[in-house]
């Protein structure tokens, strides 16, 4: 009798533990597959790999040439140096990560992990976008404004333009980012999954963000070197009067003589 009990208690825990790892491995989601054929994660791999080290090496090349030759530290300089830096981060950070996301087919890094990416992913991005703005902007008005603007293009006001780059990108995503789960109330991202959870919770925001980082920037860039094109036109078409006015003057000056 005393077996009989002893067997079936036996029994009936193998059925609960048996219930319970059927349970769990029905609830615990499955990771996705990769869309990728062993061939081509390979071809992605090596792909993306020389583009990042080129990033890399390439503007790691321009900020060591920039601090190494003094002759190289011009206003202009500065702005691409601050351009080196935001693509350095993205050759070194951003393309690896999105790149072993693309060939595994989910993110296998965990949240915290996924955040940071994206946060610093956006920020350097960002950072990207307005240097180039930046850029454009010194162009047109050494350009257009060859004297009044070059008297007042000083180091500190480059500084104060690059920082505000970077502030406003370091504003614009990391910590939006970071705080949107506690604003929704929960964290929305699926499990394997990374993104930011705003662009695909409030589309409001999402149409803000991308207006602010990207659209608006770009046309204004867009704009900015029409203008640049429209003035170097202008001026071609000028200075065959000015080189035939010089040339009026030295006659003038030689027959006087």
């Amino acid at each position: 009798m005393v077996d009989a009990i002893n067997d079936t208690t036996i029994l009936l825990n193998l059925t609960v533990n048996l219930t319970a790892n059927l349970t769990a491995n029905l609830t615990e989601p499955a990771l996705p597959t990769s869309p990728y054929s062993l061939a081509q994660k390979i071809v992605i791999a090596i792909v993306a790999s020389v583009l990042s080290v080129l990033t890399v090496v390439g503007n790691s090349m321009v900020m060591i040439s920039f601090k190494i030759d003094k002759q190289l530290q011009t206003i202009s300089n500065y702005f691409l140096f601050s351009l080196a830096v935001a693509d350095f981060a993205i050759g070194l950070i951003s393309m690896p990560l999105y790149t072993m996301f693309t060939i595994y087919g989910y993110w296998p890094l965990g949240p915290h992990v996924c955040d940071t990416w994206l946060a610093l992913d956006y920020l350097a991005s960002n950072a990207s976008v307005l240097n180039l703005l930046i850029i454009s902007f010194d162009r047109y008005f050494s350009v257009t404004r060859p004297l009044t603007y070059r008297a007042k293009r000083t180091t500190r006001r480059a500084t104060v333009m690059i920082g505000s780059a970077w502030g406003f990108s370091l504003l614009l995503w990391p910590p939006w980012i970071y705080a949107w789960p506690y604003i929704d109330g929960e964290r929305k991202v699926r499990p394997n999954e990374c993104y930011i959870q705003f662009i695909e919770t409030n589309q409001f925001i999402t149409f803000g963000t991308a207006i602010a980082a990207f659209y608006f920037p770009v046309t204004v860039m867009c704009f900015l070197y029409y203008k640049i094109w429209i003035e170097t036109k202008k001026r071609q078409k000028d200075l065959p009067n000015l080189q035939g006015g010089k040339k009026h003057d030295s006659s003038k000056r030689s027959n006087s003589r």
